[in-house]
């Protein structure tokens, strides 16, 4: 299973989905009063109480991607039919909604799902994109048939009702592709009109020495209603922007302004940073080895960190912080969590600054046990799910506190121990499969007991 990965979300205490004007003084307090537990719950106890936790069933259809969209209310989940689904976790008894059906024509299950969202801070109104991979491996076996590979753009708006209260959520498509069959696709960032994929090669496609690139699409030029888009056995059907690279990609989030950062697993690690204007787009086929110099530029910023501190492992969405006009990443190498500060102008001559969040014991929290990172928490995988919290230097004072360097295990292991869970700091939800079919669903910001 993949994890969704979510692009430049507006980072507050407080995350509203329409604007101040639609709520009323009631929703508003019940929200203050939310965040005002969940703060309180995760920073005292010491093991998630039951009455906090709630099970959803998944049915047949197996779960290949979830993600919580931003304020915790709506989580998403996308089978490996095709089709994605939603839950609306602030009701009692949350239903499962059909948002995205499945894909006309398609009839067997895919082997891959992946999903990035991408939030429209500037609407009044909740309102995202979906990127959606699908990918069926071929019979290599039988050699019956060949890899299909199939990637979807959605629009996605919160409906409201006559009281201008949020009810539903419905989906348009704006683009479907094909992504051709060069590397395996091990990362999707989505952003504006952009998508990028990070690829891994293979021996099949590049010869024994493995080359990695990342490859960035117009989704709305991509998409096969475009009377542009042509296909061809020498060149690929829409272009992209390519940088090729010997070593692995461990992350990439797209950022505004043309810009792309990147975490790769060089010797003793790196994040680099590209402009990717000054990039050209093309239709040619990916990489060799002997070529990649030519689809290598070099990258306008480079931090390595610190000799014995290990690569960039994770990393987490992208924030962005009104009060500062900056955009942040947090990121972990094996010794500690760090922070990367943009500016939200693209300036070259601005570059992003680096600074460590929180130390880490590479004893007790494994390379693998650290799976997703926010903005003052990370959760952390080990014999049992768990956070770590920490802070910005320049945040100390906010008004809720510093976070509390702390570790809250939650429930038994009866989750899944393969698969990535999810959270939401503004809301204080938790999201994991369980081993018997079911999502779980830890709720900190309940000051009622939910059931």
């Amino acid at each position: 299973m993949f994890n969704a990965s979510n692009a430049a979300h507006t980072w507050s205490p407080l995350c509203l989905e329409r604007s101040m004007e639609f709520y009323s003084s009631q929703e508003l307090e019940y929200l203050v009063k939310r965040r005002e537990s969940e703060e309180v719950k995760r920073k005292t106890l010491n093991k998630l109480s039951s009455v906090l936790t709630r099970r959803l069933p998944i049915g047949n259809s197996g779960i290949g991607a979830f993600t919580l969209i931003n304020g915790g209310r709506w989580l998403l989940t996308a089978c490996y039919f095709g089709s994605v689904s939603y839950y609306d976790l602030d009701s009692q008894t949350p239903v499962k909604r059909l948002l995205i059906p499945r894909i006309k024509d398609q009839f067997s299950s895919f082997h891959t799902v992946v999903m990035a969202v991408d939030i429209d801070d500037e609407s009044p109104v909740l309102s995202f994109n979906v990127a959606l991979y699908l990918e069926r491996n071929s019979d290599r076996a039988a050699h019956l048939s060949p890899r299909i590979q199939i990637v979807q753009v959605w629009h996605i708006t919160l409906e409201l009702d006559d009281q201008n209260r949020g009810t539903r959520l419905s989906a348009t498509r704006l683009s479907l592709f094909l992504r051709e069959n060069y590397g395996l696709l091990r990362f999707m960032s989505l952003l504006g009109g952009s998508i990028a994929f990070g690829v891994e090669g293979t021996r099949e496609d590049y010869g024994f020495q493995v080359t990695h690139h990342l490859a960035i699409v117009d989704w709305a030029e991509a998409n096969v209603q475009n009377r542009s888009h042509r296909r061809s056995e020498l060149k690929l059907s829409y272009r992209r922007k390519i940088i090729a690279f010997y070593t692995e990609l461990r992350w990439m989030r797209l950022l505004p302004g043309q810009r792309i950062c990147i975490g790769l697993a060089a010797r003793y690690g790196a994040i680099t940073l590209y402009y990717t204007s000054g990039i050209q787009a093309t239709t040619d086929i990916p990489p060799s080895n002997a070529l990649v110099w030519h689809w290598q530029p070099i990258p306008d910023w480079r931090f390595n960190p610190p000799l014995g501190l290990g690569f960039p492992r994770n990393v987490s969405q992208l924030y962005r912080c009104r009060n500062t006009n900056n955009l942040r990443l947090v990121f972990n190498t094996d010794k500690g969590i760090y922070g990367i500060t943009f500016s939200c102008e693209s300036d070259i001559t601005l570059e992003p600054v680096v600074i460590k969040l929180k130390n880490l014991k590479p004893r007790t929290l494994q390379d693998s046990s650290l799976l997703c990172l926010g903005y003052n928490a990370a959760m952390r995988k080990e014999f049992r799910l768990g956070m770590l919290y920490y802070s910005w230097p320049d945040e100390a004072g906010s008004p809720l506190g510093p976070s509390k360097s702390l570790t809250l295990q939650i429930g038994k292991k009866s989750w899944r121990e393969e698969e990535y869970p999810d959270f939401d700091e503004t809301s204080g939800r938790v999201v994991a499969e369980s081993c018997h079919d079911e999502i779980l669903v830890y709720d900190f910001s309940a000051f009622q007991n939910v059931v």
